[in-house]
């Protein structure tokens, strides 16, 4: 076997002009090899950048929140960093173990640089001083999260020097940036053309619905539920959700405006508000003369109350994920300039009813939207099959661990890989799954191996960790999608590292296939742990084919 290009600990740059760490095994508080290192003295230390208020809404803090969850279930501390933060939302961030480090009320200072400058309440230098002083009594920050339009790549580049690395979250695409990973979360038919020129070309784009920052009960529904289709029969639930803040009102206007409808179709209507929406007394009163309507303040069980309706109608932002993973057939609304091209290109490719900006919308059309809804089984049906492509509420976790899990990569397949695989490949414990499960002669292997590194139809990958080898993902183009196949190197069975590998294998292609990438896996029914770990993936099953779009 020839000499593998692994090291279980190396040096490099945290981040371009940021600290450097002795060894990257380190951001998982794991090092075999640094016997300096006391794997339980290093506890990471993640901070959050992120506001809310009448005027943002609450979106930034609570995608921020289930982010923060993900990443102080696998063992950091994290911080918010927060101005004038409502004291509902305060109280929530430290009930879930993380810190708030509050920011002092500053002078405002008038900008029209970027676009949302305002909703910062100062200059983006003040804020920057300000973040950079309270960052400091922490020590070793290993990353800094970034979740707000008024911010660009001036405050980030300043925040650097305190900071290991940067990951900002980003809807608008309209500003520049300087970080180490940007995720926007959302889907655009132009996905990867939307950040061209405003990253350095090092960044990494976690970019699609893929990684939509869901929390964790969504996904359990989604796993957990028979959401391959909508029923026949009439609809019986609604659900009305415009987010937390719902500052325009719309939540009130489609149940004034749908009343009548609501009761000729014998609808059980579940209506959800925020504690931030200022029309909650108006909403009750109207509800209160009309037993069919059910109002719900800031419910823990939103996921289920989604799950549980037959249609959904709501905000076209970050809550059209929510619909989709449970599988809710929905209408949506743009209550933010942000949500009109998503909710348009998510309609594009048939995950909902879009029905533009809400001040633009008349109530008769809301009105044609409910009825075609209403009335018509397969359109639901459609919807729900979308939806449940363009996400499955893993997004959350699979962030989180580019972060702070475990450093697993995947490189392409050199020529001198060649004999390294040949071994793993005829390993009894791969043998015994394969489709082919008998001794491979070197022979044979050497052509099929030279002509794969040859082939534009092929990828051939090998994933790797701070261990050493960890596997080997191949994937073939095969009408309209990839067929793909794995097998672990010798000794990395029984770690959890299959799923890993699948994992980053979607990433890889998502990256250069684009997000609606089909990849498919063909499983041997006797095979129930690798069944078991490609669902756990995101895979769909149908037989003994698995499928995925990436």
């Amino acid at each position: 076997m020839p000499t593998m290009p692994f090291s279980p600990c190396w040096g490099r740059p945290s981040g371009r002009g940021g600290r450097a760490t002795s060894c990257a095994a380190n951001r998982s508080s794991r090092c075999s090899s640094c016997a300096r290192a006391d794997p339980l003295a290093t506890i990471i230390k993640v901070a959050i950048r992120a506001d809310a208020s009448a005027q943002i809404g609450t979106g930034h803090v609570m995608r921020c929140l289930t982010l923060a969850n993900e990443i102080h279930r696998l063992g950091a501390q994290v911080y918010f960093l927060s101005r004038d933060l409502p004291a509902h939302l305060a109280q929530a961030l430290r009930q879930s173990g993380h810190t708030l480090l509050p920011l002092a009320a500053a002078t405002p200072v008038a900008s029209d640089e970027p676009a949302h400058a305002a909703w910062l309440g100062t200059s983006w230098q003040r804020d920057a001083e300000a973040c950079a002083a309270v960052l400091a009594p922490l020590g070793d920050v290993a990353w800094l999260v970034l979740d707000q339009y008024a911010l660009d790549a001036r405050w980030e580049s300043a925040l650097r020097p305190a900071v290991g690395r940067i990951l900002v979250i980003d809807d608008l695409a309209d500003r520049a940036h300087d970080c180490d990973i940007l995720l926007d979360q959302n889907f655009y038919v132009d996905q990867a053309a939307r950040y061209e020129g405003k990253t350095a070309p090092g960044t990494a784009l976690l970019l699609g619905s893929h990684y939509a920052l869901l929390r964790p009960e969504f996904g359990r529904i989604r796993a957990a539920a028979d959401l391959a289709g909508v029923a026949p029969g009439a609809p019986r639930r609604l659900n009305i959700c415009f987010g937390g803040a719902d500052a325009g009102g719309e939540t009130l206007k489609v149940v004034r405006a749908l009343d009548g409808r609501f009761a000729a179709a014998d609808l059980l209507v579940d209506i959800v508000v925020g504690p931030s929406n200022p029309h909650q007394a108006a909403i009750r009163d109207w509800a209160r003369r009309r037993p069919y309507l059910q109002v719900h303040l800031a419910p823990s069980g939103l996921a289920g109350l989604m799950a549980a309706a037959d249609i959904g109608i709501g905000a076209a932002g970050s809550m059209s994920w929510e619909r989709a993973c449970v599988g809710l057939p929905s209408i949506a609304i743009a209550v933010a300039e942000n949500q009109f091209r998503l909710g348009g290109d998510a309609a594009a490719v048939g995950m909902h009813v879009f029905l533009g900006r809400a001040q633009d919308l008349g109530e008769g059309e809301l009105l044609a939207a409910f009825d075609l809804l209403i009335a018509n089984a397969y359109l639901r049906q459609a919807f729900v099959a979308a939806g449940k492509k363009m996400v499955d509420g893993q997004g959350a976790a699979r962030v989180a661990r580019r972060l702070v899990g475990t450093d697993l990569g995947l490189r392409a397949a050199q020529p001198e890989d060649c004999a390294a695989l040949y071994q793993w490949r005829n390993a009894p414990e791969n043998r015994r799954h394969a489709h082919q499960s008998g001794q491979i002669a070197y022979a044979d292997h050497q052509r099929w191996f030279a002509d794969s590194l040859d082939r534009d139809d092929r990828h051939l990958l090998i994933g790797y960790d701070a261990h050493g080898p960890v596997g080997v993902l191949r994937y073939d183009k095969h009408i309209g999608s990839w067929l793909t196949s794995i097998y672990l190197a010798p000794g990395r069975h029984g770690a959890g590292l299959g799923r890993k590998l699948i994992e980053q294998g979607i990433e890889w292609m998502r990256a250069r296939h684009g997000p609606r990438c089909q990849i498919q896996a063909e499983i041997k029914m006797d095979n129930i742990a690798s069944q078991r770990v490609f669902m756990q993936a995101g895979y769909i099953a149908s037989f003994t084919t698995y499928t995925i779009v990436a």
